[in-house]
């Protein structure tokens, strides 16, 4: 059984900004290819909406946009919406 789907997206902008951030080299390409992060992002959406309409429970089917959030707020946002939907599994 699956308690919970988490779909994370953000912006190709705000993704290459991250992984410069925390890469090791200069080396842009690759994981950073702004055409392939924006075409990932319309893949997860797009899987998103498929799940939460063939759901049994779609509330436990999450997108989450962290477009704009600080690293540590996105982690609070992310964690803080896993742990809502494991106690409103086991209530």
């Amino acid at each position: 059984m699956i308690d919970a789907v988490f779909f994370v997206t953000t912006t190709a902008e705000e993704a290459i900004k991250r992984d410069q951030s925390v890469s090791l080299t200069e080396k842009f390409g690759g994981t950073t290819n702004p055409k392939s992060l924006e075409n990932l992002v319309r893949i997860n959406e797009a899987a998103y909406q498929q799940k939460k309409c063939l759901a049994d429970s779609p509330k436990n089917i999450f997108l989450i946009n962290t477009s704009g959030l600080k690293i540590t707020e996105m982690t609070e946002l992310v964690l803080s919406t896993a742990l809502g939907a494991l106690e409103n599994r086991f209530k």
